[in-house]
Order: structure tokens, then C-alpha cells, then sequence
């Protein structure tokens, strides 16, 4: 007869455990703010804004070799790691003046 009353008792236990969960829990939806994105007038999403870059397209989109930092005492802090393209076929159509400029930044970096 004692099993019996053990048994009971973690069962209704378990029982009541089990109900007052189920009451205490909230329903998920509901719970996060909808979030309305911007889009543009023909309806795709806006895209606009400022993107960084987490990986070698920092320095350069198409390939590059590494480069030492402009002060030798800190080491690789600032210099450029080599990198591979991140454009199909390694070649920017750019403009001349846009050409000259990237020239001009790759030379005073």
C-alpha cells in the first residue's frame, strides 16, 4: 500500500506540474513587434544605406596582394591581408576619373 500512496502523490506531482506550466506559458506570436521594411516604389526591399564590409572587400573588391601598414612598429595592425575578387571575372567597369581615383587611394593607403 505505501508504493501506492508514492506513486499517487508523484503522479498528481506531476500532474499539477505539468498544468500550471501550461498556464504560465505565453503564446509566442504576439510577442515580437511587427517590423514593417522599407521598400522601394516598384515593392522590392530598400537596400540603400551604408553596408560594411567584414572580410578583405574592406580593401578591395577585386584581387589583391597583402600590403605592410604605413608604420612598421604596429605590425599588422594596419596592414591590408591579400584577398581574392569578390566580382565575377575580377574586372570593374570603372570610369576613368573613378579608375585614377581608386589609383590615387590605393597609393596614398
Amino acid at each position: 500500500m505505501n508504493w501506492l500512496k508514492g506513486a499517487s502523490i508523484a503522479v498528481v506531482s506531476a500532474g499539477l506540474a505539468l498544468g500550471i506550466s501550461q498556464m504560465v506559458r505565453q503564446p509566442v506570436e504576439g510577442q515580437v513587434p511587427d517590423v514593417r521594411i522599407s521598400r522601394t516604389a516598384d515593392g522590392k526591399p530598400d537596400l540603400n544605406g551604408i553596408w560594411q564590409a567584414m572580410g578583405t572587400a574592406h580593401w578591395d573588391l577585386q584581387d589583391h596582394h597583402a600590403r605592410s601598414g604605413p608604420v612598421l612598429e604596429l605590425g599588422a595592425t594596419a596592414a591590408v591581408p591579400a584577398g581574392l575578387s569578390m566580382v565575377e571575372g575580377n574586372e570593374i567597369p570603372y570610369q576613368p576619373w573613378a579608375a585614377a581615383r581608386k589609383k590615387e587611394n590605393y597609393e596614398n593607403w
